[in-house]
């Protein structure tokens, strides 16, 4: 997967939760709101590979600062909505 080519956005919100086959994940940009249902193995492979990624970059520049996270942030697109 070349993740160069891949489209960005901004990531305003999440969702997450599961049922007896599958977790689900829900994604909002803007007033896009995209789902996902992931196999409990493919969910346990994201949250292990996020864990490491997280850990090295904090390792790399410190730590992450989550002040703010709970009441939102509004991205570039909630504020113009």
């Amino acid at each position: 997967m070349d993740l160069e080519k891949a489209p960005k956005t901004i990531l305003d919100q999440w969702m997450q939760g599961f049922i007896d086959e599958f977790f689900f994940l829900g994604f909002r940009t803007g007033s896009d709101i995209r789902a996902y249902l992931l196999r409990p193995q493919v969910a346990k492979a994201i949250a292990d590979s996020l864990s490491k990624a997280v850990k090295k970059y904090e390792d790399e520049h410190g730590k992450i600062d989550m002040t703010g996270y709970d009441t939102g942030i509004p991205s570039p697109l909630q504020r113009e909505l």
